[in-house]
C-alpha cells in the first residue's frame, strides 16, 4: 500500500474522498502530520431493549467525513470505482491499456500501482490528469 507524500496528495481531493464509505481496515492519514494509520476498531457501550449493556467492536466511521483525515484508497477500492463506470472486467482493461499506451505513454509516470489506478479513475470518471501537484482538466 502506497503512503507517499504523493499518493496522500494524489487522493486528497474532493472526487475520491466524496466516493468514502468508512470501514475498519481503511488507511488513512492526518490532515496536518500525514500520518498514516489503519482505521481504527474502538469499542462502544450499546444498550439494548431489555436494558442490557455490552461493549461492541465498531468501525470508526464518523471519521469519514472528518476533514481531519485523507482517505487513501486500496487499489481495489479504485478498481471497483472504475468499475462502476464499466463493469466488465474485459472492458475495464483495454481502458486501462489504451490509456497507458496512448495517453499515458509507457513508462508510465507513477510510483505505484495506487498512483497509477488513482490517475485512472481521475480521468475516466472525471476527466482530469494529475500534474504533479494537482488534478487538473484533462487537455
Amino acid at each position: 500500500m502506497d503512503t507517499s507524500e504523493t499518493c496522500i496528495k494524489m487522493s486528497d481531493c474532493e472526487e475520491i474522498q466524496e466516493l468514502w464509505i468508512p470501514k475498519v481496515g481503511d488507511i488513512i492519514a492526518h490532515r496536518d502530520s500525514h500520518k498514516v494509520e489503519s482505521n481504527p476498531l474502538h469499542k462502544a457501550l450499546v444498550s439494548w431493549d431489555n436494558n442490557k449493556e455490552s461493549l461492541i467492536p465498531i468501525a470508526v466511521t464518523w471519521v469519514g467525513r472528518n476533514k481531519m483525515y485523507i482517505w487513501l484508497p486500496h487499489q481495489d477500492q479504485l478498481q471497483e470505482m472504475v468499475e462502476a463506470v464499466d463493469t466488465s472486467p474485459y472492458k475495464l482493461h483495454l481502458a486501462l491499456t489504451r490509456w497507458l499506451e496512448i495517453e499515458v505513454g509507457l513508462p508510465p509516470p507513477y510510483d505505484s500501482m495506487e498512483q497509477l489506478w488513482l490517475a485512472f479513475v481521475m480521468k475516466e470518471r472525471h476527466n482530469k490528469t494529475w500534474d504533479g501537484d494537482n488534478w487538473i482538466d484533462y487537455p
